[in-house]
């Protein structure tokens, strides 16, 4: 009986092995580089944003969504549409009311973000996408320090 029990462990923590080593993929740091960050289509040249990156005040998981604003201005020669705003992580959503902009305009692009259930040090990032090619024209970075709400206080 000993002797079975013995066999069903070895049987159990062979397939967890075999199991956890099969879902296990390598990816080549080239191919997360060209994700993470990718080359940026010829419309980067002319979207020229105040900034690309800011780093926000501390938060609490239990504070509200704050917004973060990017700004940014048309300095070619003919109108860009956005196309799309591709997000890291659904606590970031990005939003811009323009979708065409002229050249010499300007226009923002907004980034929602929620920091509940996301303690922690955090980069989102969001890819912006224009009619040329299939590479964002911009990356666009938001770093944030959560702490712990309510939900996460220790309870002796």
């Amino acid at each position: 009986m000993k002797f079975s029990r013995i066999i069903s462990a070895l049987c159990v923590a062979v397939t967890m092995t075999a199991t956890a080593s099969a879902q296990i993929k390598i990816i080549p740091r080239e191919k997360v580089e060209s994700v993470s960050n990718p080359t940026l289509s010829s419309d980067s040249a002319v979207l020229v944003f105040d900034k690309t990156h800011i780093t926000a005040a501390p938060m609490n998981e239990d504070d509200a969504p704050k917004n973060f604003v990017y700004t940014f201005s048309n300095t070619g020669e003919r109108s860009i549409d956005i196309l799309r705003l591709v997000s890291t992580c659904s606590c970031a959503m990005a939003s811009c009311p323009v979708r065409s902009v002229a050249p010499g305009e300007s226009a923002q692009i907004t980034v929602r973000y929620n920091p509940k259930g996301h303690p922690g040090r955090f980069e989102r990032k969001v890819f912006v996408y224009t009619q040329e090619g299939n590479s964002p024209a911009a990356v666009l970075r938001l770093t944030v320090d959560v702490s712990g709400g309510t939900d996460h206080a220790t309870h002796w």
